[in-house]
């Protein structure tokens, strides 16, 4: 069968180019900015496939991403410090004049920070009652018997307190 650019649709596709090193630095500079891998490898050009495969068969890039990665977080985890924190201006206005600005903190950003990083302030209690009641909730909607709706409740419990894998 001929296409509409007078070759075969059955013919064997084109070789693949070569993708060049460079990719490699790009990708890496950006994830340190920014540590979410997939858009990183796609501002630098690249199929997350590709980047995938490479740190799977490259271990010297395997050990690159995962330094990017931990400066990526560190400076991630830096600025949601420092907007907890240090907080940031917001302009006030009046009549659609600028007046002023006050600084507004995110107290709510500043317990994530918190709790990723000191265990007292973290709330596994609130947690493991909410996966506790809608565990039976679930197993009792879906017709299991209470022992059933026990044992699964008992199962959600162990998770929560990390004592088993989902």
């Amino acid at each position: 069968m001929k296409t509409s650019k007078g070759g075969s649709s059955c013919s064997r596709p084109k070789k693949a180019r070569a993708i060049p090193r460079t990719w490699q630095q790009k990708f890496l500079a950006n994830l340190r900015r920014c540590p979410v891998p997939t858009q990183a490898l796609v501002a630098a050009g690249v199929n997350p496939s590709t980047g995938y495969r490479l740190r799977q068969k490259d271990p010297a890039f395997a050990r690159a991403w995962q330094e990017a990665m931990r400066i990526g977080i560190a400076r991630a985890e830096s600025a949601a410090w420092h907007r907890a924190t240090d907080g940031w201006l917001r302009p006030v206005y009046q009549g659609g004049t600028k007046v002023g600005n006050v600084r507004e903190f995110d107290t709510k950003l500043l317990m994530f920070v918190l709790s990723a990083r000191l265990k007292r302030y973290r709330q596994r209690g609130d947690i493991t009652l909410t996966i506790k009641d809608r565990a039976k909730q679930l197993a009792l909607a879906h017709g299991l018997t209470e022992a059933d709706a026990a044992e699964l409740v008992e199962v959600a419990e162990r998770i929560a307190r990390g004592d088993e894998k989902a």
